[in-house]
C-alpha cells in the first residue's frame, strides 16, 4: 500500500495527474502524485500553451494535446499563482500516459485509437526514454 504524504510539489519534480478541463490557453490538471509520493491534499496545475510542446512548435492546440480524463506526466516549472502550479509537458517523456477510458491504443507518437469505434485522436503522448 502506498502511503499518502503531507507534502507539496516543488519546482523540477515530476507529477502524475488527471486533466480536469482544457481551454484555449491552458489545461487544468489535478495533481495526484509527486515523484513517488501520493499526495494527501489536492493541488491543481496548469499546462499552458507555451509549456505544452517544445518551443520550436509555434502553433499549439491544447485540445489536440489533452482531453479531460487523460492521465498525464509533467514537470513542475513553478508556483505560477496562488491557485495553480505551472506544469510542462514539452519534453518527450512528458504528456499523456493513460488516455481517457474509451481510448487506448497508441498508433503513433501523437495518436491514439479507440479499438471499438476505430476513431483516432491526437494527443501529446509521453514517450519512453531509454
Amino acid at each position: 500500500m502506498i502511503a499518502r504524504q503531507a507534502r507539496v510539489p516543488k519546482e523540477g519534480e515530476v507529477i502524475l495527474g488527471r486533466v480536469i478541463s482544457v481551454a484555449v490557453d491552458a489545461a487544468i490538471v489535478e495533481i495526484a502524485t509527486v515523484e513517488d509520493s501520493v499526495l494527501q491534499s489536492t493541488f491543481l496545475g496548469q499546462v499552458r500553451r507555451d509549456t505544452a510542446l517544445p518551443p520550436e512548435i509555434e502553433s499549439v492546440d491544447l485540445h489536440a494535446c489533452f482531453r479531460p480524463g487523460d492521465i498525464v506526466r509533467a514537470a513542475v516549472l513553478s508556483l505560477g499563482s496562488a491557485q495553480y502550479y505551472v506544469l510542462t509537458t514539452s519534453e518527450k517523456q512528458f504528456g499523456v500516459v493513460l488516455p481517457r477510458k474509451e481510448l487506448g491504443l497508441v498508433v503513433s507518437d501523437n495518436q491514439i485509437r479507440n479499438p471499438g469505434t476505430n476513431r483516432t485522436e491526437e494527443r501529446k503522448l509521453a514517450l519512453k526514454i531509454e
